[in-house]
């Protein structure tokens, strides 16, 4: 049996080697791949971001405002005509972005307020709501919304009430709440400007009397 040839033998090194070098080249590709789809996604949450934007105040300029986010709140946004030559116009309101815990998770969603403190717009940028809950993405739900002020609660859809969806309470009740935090934050806001913008005291140069008598300068 001289013609029967022993098949060489593998090193259990060598098969070691090469298993460690199939494990790095996979996990390379992978985290590329995962790499290259956390931008991809990173890119069309912010593009829809800037879209709600300009549904809520078409032909406008939006400036991020820092130190506002804080609880749900992600961002809040100075909004001002578009002027032209990088000036600001007229201040027109304020996009707030917040995220109120729903049903399934966390309701991205972008709330306009005009400079009397009332909603113009609610857009939802994502969600993870149910059947049900889902229709408060819906522009029919959320146009209730529109002029309305702080402290709104679900109700018969009458002065400051929000008519819920059916079966969708608690994220109808979420998207509401999301509206509140976003009109206290503008609320807080201006508030801050206010005091900011205070005139300070200015020490009076009428003479006072000297109890003793005469003047004090």
């Amino acid at each position: 049996m001289d013609w029967i040839q022993e098949k060489p033998k593998i090193s259990a090194f060598k098969l070691t080697l090469t298993l460690l070098l199939v494990c790095v080249i996979v996990a390379g590709a992978l985290g590329a791949v995962d790499a290259v789809t956390r931008g991809t996604i990173a890119d069309n949450k912010q593009k829809a971001y800037n879209e709600a934007q300009r549904h809520i105040f078409p032909d406008a300029t939006f400036t991020a405002l820092d130190g506002t986010a804080e609880g749900d709140i992600a961002e809040i946004c100075l909004v001002t005509a578009a002027a032209g030559d990088g000036q600001l116009g007229d201040k027109l309101g304020y996009t707030v972005r917040v995220a109120p815990a729903g049903r399934n998770g966390p309701i991205d969603m972008l709330v306009g307020v005009d400079m009397a403190g009332k909603v113009v717009k609610v857009e939802v940028l994502s969600s993870s709501e149910n059947a049900d809950g889902a229709k408060t993405s819906q522009e029919s739900f959320l146009t209730q919304y529109a002029g309305k002020s702080s402290g709104l609660a679900l109700g018969d859809g009458q002065g400051n009430t929000i008519q819920g969806v059916t079966s969708g309470t608690i994220s109808s009740r979420a998207v509401t709440a999301g509206v509140n935090t976003a009109l206290q934050g503008i609320a807080d806001l201006s508030r801050g400007e206010e005091i900011d913008n205070e005139p300070e005291m200015v020490a009076s140069s009428v003479p006072t009397v000297n109890p003793t008598g005469g003047e004090t300068p």
